[in-house]
């Protein structure tokens, strides 16, 4: 009796799990390369030279509309 050798096809299910495996790392390592990439390529929005009048965001002028007197806490 000759023993026959048959060639197996394919991978084994540890070979397609660790393969996934090193695909997915290579995928979330280039996802943060991609976007700092992406983000230098994109055009700088300068402010525009001939708006002149800009509205201060905190100019200390706010208003209190309240007539109580304000309540200052003791110190320990």
């Amino acid at each position: 009796m000759a023993i026959e050798k048959k060639f197996q096809r394919g991978y084994s299910r540890l070979e397609l799990i660790l393969l996934l495996c090193i695909a997915l790392v290579v995928i979330f390592l280039a996802i943060p390369i991609y976007n700092s990439w992406y983000g230098e390529r994109q055009p700088i929005a300068y402010p525009d030279p001939e708006q002149k009048e800009v509205d201060p965001w905190n100019s200390g002028n706010e208003e209190n509309a309240t007539e109580s007197e304000p309540l200052i806490l003791p110190t320990d």
